[in-house]
């Protein structure tokens, strides 16, 4: 349905035009237009907020107070009062929808009459129950229900919204989330982490395309055999249930890199047949006493890390050492009495964790003397003719005592994964990728996701954004100067602790739309690209931003509104085509530029 098609909208919320002094009388407005937590129980929304969101197609309600949500945002027609001054010809359909963090106990139906939502974002509210017409936004891929209190299995209508990618819904009380034979088929990320859910059953197979499976912190006790068919599923968290055993079919998942089982009841070592890629296979925590080898044999080539502390293991295989790209261990907390002398081959073995066992037949000393030292005094046991010298030697170490990962000027297109996995056991803050030839990141950089706070991608070949930046909650510092980008994507507005982020020298056109919603940005480079123009009243909304930088772009006109953007100390201009404000005008400072600026808006 179009969003100018009126016949089509719930009549009860049609809303017959008012006076727009009187609706911005109602608020004590600040950039956006009204105060956070000040909005209370829904009520007429200032005509400026109302044109905004019909100009951007975004509506951005976050921490406003709100108990309901105001009827407005349904009918932006009938709600915006038109003037001569009215760029009605502007307006767009609305595809953002931001209502977190509030107090809303009910999402009503009419949410149906947004047809071109895309993003739904109410988490940190009270919901208890969502309405079946949230199934008729057939544009709708990403949804964040997260932080409410939801007791209700989701209505069924979900199942058809065949555009959705994401879905967080942690932290409610979901009983369940079978959605009758019928589930969201393009689903790429589930989070139902923090729920009461009991069982996987076999609907969840129906995501064919699921890829993140978070299942953490339930209540489970039973897995259907049917979620193996899942076959592109790579990262599967079930830690924290109450598990005593897995389907054997899970052992088969093709393309699985991340298993956590830890904290569950299990009293067997998981088997593998087809998972060939399996990196990480999480076990603390539960009750396994044994580790058949020929359940560690089929991840001889590919496990990297395996932790199966606090369990009641009384001997590890024989064949341990076949697992040649372990890089983490740790068997601390169990009932082991000694270590295999082949475990000291393992070249990747980096990270060893054995303290809490019952070890009588190595040293105190030793033990204490960290990983190095086992792995040497195991070795150092074997006969000579089973030491494979090649298999004892040290990797080039690239991470520096400021736990930096510099790989730097290699001409590289690629990381090696023992690197990462390395960068990972050392929790590296930084990472420097300047200067080489990168056209994308590999998914093993988001092992390194909750650790990096900065991230230098300079002077390569990315023309898009990889997938795995957005992951780097943490991240606080993006430098993607000299590349190749057009654009970024809107997932990027997950970097909420981004403070830095410079994307100068690249063939961007506009200023991406997602920049402006990097709330946390202190510094902004935008230098030497393509852009004709900047938003300022979006600007102004970005209130910790003090350093601009616009240098050598295409913009021909300085817009005045840019003056009332306070919070900035530095903004560089120089190098664009406009006339006004002259050379010698910017060369007079900010504060200078500031003032005649605002010296020049008509009031």
């Amino acid at each position: 349905m179009s969003r100018l098609d009126r016949s089509k909208l719930n009549p009860n919320f049609v809303k017959s035009k008012r006076n727009a002094d009187a609706s911005v009388e109602m608020f004590s407005p600040d950039v956006n237009g009204f105060s956070d937590g000040q909005l209370g129980e829904a009520k007429s929304i200032p005509q400026a907020i109302l044109k905004r969101a019909a100009t951007t197609g975004n509506l951005i309600f976050s921490n406003k107070g709100l108990t309901s949500v105001p009827p407005e945002i349904f009918n932006l027609d009938e709600s915006i009062v038109r003037d001569e001054n009215t760029k009605w010809w502007e307006f767009t359909d609305i595809v953002t929808v931001d209502l977190s963090s509030n107090q809303i106990a009910e999402l009503p139906p009419q949410i149906s009459n947004l047809m071109a939502l895309k993003k739904l974002d109410i988490h940190d509210n009270c919901l208890t129950f969502l309405p079946h017409e949230l199934g008729q936004l057939q544009n709708l891929n990403r949804v964040d229900l997260s932080r409410n209190k939801i007791c209700k299995p989701l209505p069924d209508t979900f199942g058809s919204l065949r555009a959705l990618v994401q879905l967080n819904a942690n932290n409610n009380k979901l009983p369940s989330f079978g959605l009758n034979d019928e589930m969201p088929p393009n689903v790429g990320q589930l989070d139902l982490s923090f729920n009461d859910l009991k069982e996987v059953d076999r609907n969840f197979a129906l995501m064919k395309k699921l890829q993140d499976l978070n299942l953490s912190q339930n209540k489970i006790v039973k897995i259907a055999a049917e979620l193996s068919l899942c076959t592109n599923l790579q990262d599967l968290d079930l830690s924290y249930n109450q598990l005593s055993a897995v389907p054997t079919e899970l052992g088969s998942l093709p393309e699985l890199l991340r298993l956590n089982l830890n904290n569950n009841r299990l009293t067997t070592f998981p088997k593998f047949t087809a998972t060939k890629k399996l990196r990480e296979l999480l076990l603390n925590s539960n009750k396994i006493e044994s580790m058949p080898e020929e359940n560690i044999e089929p991840l001889s080539g590919s496990l990297e890390i395996l932790l199966v502390a606090d369990n009641q293991i009384k001997s590890l295989p024989a064949n341990f050492d076949t697992l040649e790209q372990l890089a983490s261990l740790d068997v601390s907390c169990n009932n082991l009495s000694t270590l295999p002398d082949r475990l000291g081959l393992l070249k990747n073995l980096k990270n060893l964790k054995v303290d809490g066992n019952p070890m009588r037949s190595i040293r105190q000393d030793v033990l204490r003397g960290g990983p190095g030292a086992v792995l040497k005094f195991l070795r150092n046991r074997l006969p000579l003719d089973q030491i494979d010298s090649n298999k004892a030697t040290i990797e080039e170490r690239f991470i520096t005592d400021s736990k930096i990962l510099d790989y730097s000027k290699r001409g590289a297109t690629e990381v090696p994964d023992n690197i990462l996995i390395d960068a990972e056991v050392k929790r590296v803050q930084g990472v420097n990728l300047e200067q080489n030839k990168f056209s994308n990141l590999s998914v093993g950089f988001t092992m390194l996701k909750h650790s990096v706070v900065e991230l230098n991608l300079a002077s390569n070949l990315f023309t898009v954004l990889p997938e795995v930046i957005p992951h780097f909650y943490n991240l606080q510092s993006l430098k993607l100067f000299n590349n190749r980008l057009t654009d970024l994507p809107e997932t990027m507005i997950n970097l909420t602790s981004l403070i830095e982020l410079n994307v100068s020298g690249n063939q961007l056109s506009q200023v991406p739309p997602v920049i402006y919603s990097l709330k946390s940005l202190q510094s902004l480079s935008l230098a030497d690209n393509r852009i004709t123009d900047v938003d300022p009243v979006a600007l102004k909304a970005m209130t910790k931003l003090d350093t601009l930088d616009l240098q050598n772009n295409y913009i021909k006109r300085v817009p005045p509104e840019l003056g009332l953007c306070e919070q900035l100390k530095t903004l560089l201009l120089v190098g664009n085509p406009f006339k006004r404000p002259t050379f010698a005008e910017l060369n007079k400072g900010t504060v200078f530029v500031m003032e005649k600026l605002r010296n020049q808006i008509v009031t």
